[in-house]
């Protein structure tokens, strides 16, 4: 796949589950929001954004949560743990991810340990591992397991 496709995947990728993330602070904001001052300045329009709200809601974001929730339910099954490790190393900051797979379900199941490493700069480190460093942490370890299964959980409770 030609490198400009792979980009504009990625960032297709990266925007979807952005506004799925914060789809439901998005409608939060526009019923109590723009929906009003919408209906006090424009109310010709006002009923037809609703609209489009609710179909973009209906046909685009419920169908967009579900796969992320069967996706996530997939690589579950294999994904045992997965804990992200920021840590100075050096002068650079370092990302280490180590997990632990299933290859295949079963009782006599292989578990592999896999381990990635790469630098990371400041500007694109979490913001609460910049805060820890801040505090002179030397590692601030990350459950991504768990911080993913929390941020599911979040996302079917709105």
């Amino acid at each position: 796949m030609p490198l400009p496709l792979i980009a504009i995947y990625l960032v297709g990728a990266v925007s979807i589950t952005v506004l799925a993330t914060f789809w439901a602070d998005i409608c939060e904001w526009f019923a109590e929001r723009a929906s009003p001052w919408l209906e006090a300045h424009v109310p010709s329009l006002a009923p037809h954004i609703k609209k489009a709200f609710i179909f973009i809601d209906d046909k685009v974001m419920v169908p967009v949560r579900r796969a992320i929730k069967r996706a996530w339910a997939v690589v579950r099954q294999h994904l045992l743990e997965s804990t992200v490790t920021y840590f100075k190393q050096g002068g650079e900051w370092v990302r280490r991810i180590d997990s632990y797979l299933q290859e295949k379900l079963g009782p006599r199941a292989k578990v592999i340990k896999r381990t990635e490493e790469s630098t990371v700069d400041w500007d694109e480190l979490p913001e609460s591992v910049r805060a820890a460093a801040m505090s002179r942490k030397k590692s601030v370890p990350i459950d991504f397991v768990k911080t993913r299964d929390a941020e599911l959980h979040a996302m079917e409770l709105s």
